[in-house]
């Protein structure tokens, strides 16, 4: 009785092919919503009180967490830790503002308010998680000086905010903005898994490719 030998190929194929499946970067299937509305309940961002500053940082209420707030180089920060607020320096405006949180750690909901203090138009809001997935919502802001428009970021289980940033229209660039009352809700913290080298993805490619077109010519 004649053994029948079983040509490798085919598995090495295989295993190529499940090499680009393992080894190619994913999407995150995380969900960000971001309404105009405030959280119930949060922990406040605590400010300090600085003046023509680039930079203001932030430690969330009862932790050692830190959630630092910049806006394009050009322009100067004033905070007031009283009022937990965030404009631009002297006659500066502030048409920008990034939120990020330290290094491993995000949360699950945050909340703010803007306040238009010279001319109506849109916010836009830009929230991103640990994944690399964002949400963006262009909310009207009405001028006013003495109502603040509010705005609320949450996430799906599993899944911690990790930067906010917001831009007005152009059209309105004139305006002077504040951003105040910032509160985190659900401090986390998050460990990403390395991304494989693009050397290593490019060598699974190839075995896998070489690999199929040697089997289909063999089975030829």
């Amino acid at each position: 009785m004649q053994t029948r030998r079983t040509r490798p190929w085919p598995c090495i194929a295989a295993a190529g092919a499940l090499c680009l499946v393992l080894l190619a970067p994913g999407d995150s299937s995380a969900s960000i919503s971001i309404s105009a509305g405030n959280l119930s309940s949060a922990d406040n961002v605590n400010f300090p009180t600085t003046s023509n500053v680039n930079t203001v940082t932030g430690t969330v209420n009862g932790t050692s967490v830190t959630l630092a707030f910049y806006s394009l180089p050009t322009i100067s920060l004033d905070s007031n830790s009283g009022a937990a607020t965030i404009q631009a320096n002297g006659t500066g405006v502030l048409s920008n503002l990034t939120a990020e949180f330290q290094s491993g750690y995000g949360a699950t909901a945050l909340d703010f308010a803007v306040q238009q203090l010279a001319k109506d138009g849109n916010v836009t809001i830009t929230a991103y998680d640990q994944f690399g997935a964002s949400a963006t919502l262009a909310l009207p802001a009405q001028k006013s000086a003495n109502s603040q428009f509010l705005v609320q970021i949450q996430t799906s289980p599993g899944e911690l905010i990790t930067k906010v940033a917001w831009t007005t229209d152009s059209g309105v660039a004139d305006h002077q903005t504040v951003a105040k009352q910032y509160r985190v809700e659900g401090v986390g913290t998050y460990t990403l898994a390395p991304v494989p080298e693009p050397s290593t993805l490019v060598g699974a490619s190839v075995a896998g490719v070489f690999g199929l077109i040697y089997a289909l010519r063999r089975k030829r």
